[in-house]
């Protein structure tokens, strides 16, 4: 919904590759090299002299929610706005690490 309506000014940048719908059976989750995808797309934008709108989704640990922040503060000058969508269950199930949820609060407060 979020790239719907912001089009090209959202920085999409996955933190984990699911498989399948979470619920779903038997879903896999791969990992990616994080740090350096949302490096690389910050840098590409500000190469480009893109201002951009960063949307902040599902994580998969608080490491991830400490490099979003990093990177935020290093490129404030290209952000317009941050959204974020501390997506972390479902029908009361939470479905991330608790060090996840309990990294939300500082995401949030940006």
């Amino acid at each position: 919904m979020v790239i719907r309506v912001l089009g090209n000014r959202v920085l999409p940048v996955a933190s984990l590759y699911l498989s399948g719908l979470t619920n779903l059976p038997n879903v896999i989750k791969t990992s990616v090299d994080f740090e350096p995808l949302l490096y690389q797309s910050f840098e590409l934008a500000r190469t480009l002299g893109e201002r951009l709108w960063v949307y902040v989704g599902y994580l998969g640990s608080a490491e991830q929610t400490r490099l979003i922040e990093k990177h935020i503060h290093q490129y404030r000058d290209i952000i317009e706005g941050i959204i974020v969508d501390p997506v972390s269950g479902d029908h009361g199930r939470v479905y991330v690490p608790q060090e996840v949820v309990q990294a939300w609060p500082s995401l949030l407060k940006l």
